[in-house]
C-alpha cells in the first residue's frame, strides 16, 4: 500500500463518506482505504492542481468546493470538482464528507 494513502486517511472522521457523484460511494476507512487503492491501481501516479477554491466556515464546519485538473499516469488528464464538509472534533477538523466528479 502507498503510505501516503495512510497519510490521508489520518484526515477522514471515523464516519466519513466519499462519493462519486452518480458512481458510487464509500462509508468509514477501511472502505475509503479501498477506494483509494483502486484508484492509485487505476491512474498510477498522479499530481493534482486545484483550478478553483471556495470556502465557507461556522465555528464547527468548514465547506470546501472547487474544480482541479488531475494528471495520472494511466488515465490522462482528469478535469472535475469537489466539495467536501470538514467538522471540527476536539479542537481538529476532520474531513467529514468528500463528494467529486466531473467538471
Amino acid at each position: 500500500m502507498h503510505e501516503w494513502i495512510l497519510q490521508v486517511l489520518d484526515f477522514f472522521h471515523p464516519d466519513a463518506v466519499v462519493i462519486q457523484t452518480g458512481k458510487k460511494g464509500a462509508y468509514g476507512k477501511d472502505a475509503i482505504k479501498q477506494s483509494l487503492m483502486e484508484f492509485v491501481e487505476h491512474s498510477g501516479k498522479t499530481s493534482m492542481k486545484p483550478t478553483s477554491e471556495h470556502y465557507q466556515m461556522t465555528t464547527d464546519y468548514i465547506i470546501f468546493s472547487g474544480t482541479h485538473e488531475t494528471t495520472t499516469e494511466k488515465a490522462g488528464v482528469i478535469k472535475g470538482k469537489f466539495n467536501q464538509i470538514w467538522i471540527k472534533v476536539n479542537g481538529k477538523y476532520l474531513l467529514l464528507r468528500d463528494e467529486y466528479g466531473p467538471a
